[in-house]
């Protein structure tokens, strides 16, 4: 283990002091700091706060956290395991009588220290690191989609230009040149903030069936598909002349009792592996769903409501045809764009499409949409299952 580090820590005055056991701590006695070297995780490290009064009171700690912020700089976290309530109670007193002794009449006022444009006139960074930490004040006081300086209702295309705008503004890659660890902090937390708007942004626009989220990656959706068979012209064919034509009374329409609640099926095992092209069929109506004599196939399909398609969805997945189910679940999300279950197993369909065509990640990014639009899908578990399985083999797992 290497030899314990100092980090000397200059206070100038009582309520910097102060603020280092109030305000800098977290948890009690966490806290982060930006060194000039990279140490080694766990090694151990103390911190000297030299007081306004030249007293300097050290506290032994041991380093959890370090983040690489280049070469020679980091920023690390140290547990100050030697800040016990005691020494908090002796910083306490010191500050008490420090602050006593400056109010008594004859005494120096302490100077203040230099403004930082005094110190650092010739630092060509101290311009940018202004200019990004009140860049940072503002957006933390703003909403996401203004964060990214985009609408409320703004679409996928909008959202992600958006963001990579500021990526190429404020990433840490974008600002190394300046070889400045201020700038390399402060460009690290506004990426963290413009991520987590684009991460808000692109869960809303795929929730809404706007968007669809390939990985990191954000596009629009092209649209629903739709039979070629629903395409038609709208135009009656006349009756040739001469021709007598019957007209039937049409019967009395006789009430179609409304569909029993939907439950939710039993664990489907999913089966992978390619399947044959699939001719999109009818859907088929629930045999117990009664039928009367006006009434049609599309009477009674909508009448059995988006049971019918998830219920068609599910049996195609479990025999493997993913492409079918796809159509299918495409073209009830055609007339139920609302309906999460069924946006959770399109999304399962397209992951084992991906699976078959060997693209691991888009697969996973399609099950964690299946997941977020429905927390209950059991299919979506089972492939992800299934994916982890594919990731770490057996014989691996068990090493």
């Amino acid at each position: 283990m290497s030899a314990t580090r100092t980090l000397r820590v200059k206070c100038a005055s009582w309520d910097q002091v102060e603020a280092f056991y109030l305000r800098k701590l977290r948890r009690g006695r966490s806290v982060t700091i930006r060194v000039p070297f990279v140490p080694q995780l766990g090694d151990a490290i103390a911190v000297g706060l030299e007081l306004p009064n030249d007293l300097v009171v050290v506290v032994d700690g041991a380093i959890t956290g370090v983040h690489p912020a280049g070469e020679d700089r980091a920023s690390i976290d140290i547990d100050l395991h030697g800040l016990s309530p005691e020494v908090v109670d002796r910083l306490e007193t010191l500050v008490a009588d420090g602050r006593a002794a400056a109010a008594l009449p004859g005494s120096v006022e302490e100077p203040a220290p230099p403004p930082e444009e005094v110190r650092r006139p010739d630092d060509p960074a101290h311009a940018l690191v202004v200019q990004l930490d009140g860049e940072l004040r503002r957006l933390r006081q703003l909403a996401v989609h203004e964060v990214l300086g985009v609408p409320w209702d703004a679409s996928a295309v909008e959202v992600r230009t958006a963001w990579r705008q500021l990526c190429l503004r404020f990433h840490p890659d974008v600002l190394a040149s300046y070889g400045s660890a201020a700038v390399s902090h402060l460009a690290e937390e506004l990426m963290i903030l413009a991520n987590r708007a684009y991460d808000r942004m692109r869960a809303s626009l795929v929730a809404e069936g706007r968007a669809a989220a390939l990985g990191p990656a954000l596009r629009p959706e092209k649209g629903w598909l739709v039979a070629f068979d629903a395409i038609s012209t709208g135009e009656v064919t006349p009756t040739p002349p001469g021709v007598a034509v019957a007209v039937t009374p049409e019967p009395a329409a006789v009430p179609v009792p409304a569909p029993p609640a939907r439950r939710r099926p039993a664990p489907t095992s999913v089966r992978f592996g390619q399947t044959t092209e699939h001719v999109f069929d009818d859907l088929a109506v629930p045999a117990d769903m009664p039928k009367t004599a006006g009434s049609s196939l599309a009477a009674a399909r909508a009448a059995a409501g988006d049971n019918v398609f998830e219920r068609q969805a599910r049996t195609r997945l479990a025999a493997g045809d993913h492409r079918a189910a796809r159509e299918v679940l495409a073209a009830a999300l055609y007339v139920y764009p609302k309906n999460q279950v069924l946006r959770a197993l399109f999304h399962v369909a397209s992951a084992m499409g991906a699976l078959d065509d060997g693209q691991a990640e888009h697969a996973a990014a399609q099950l964690e949409a299946a997941l977020s639009a429905d927390p209950g899908c059991r299919e979506a578990e089972a492939v992800l299952e299934e994916l982890r399985r594919r990731r770490d083999p057996p014989e691996k797992a068990n090493r």
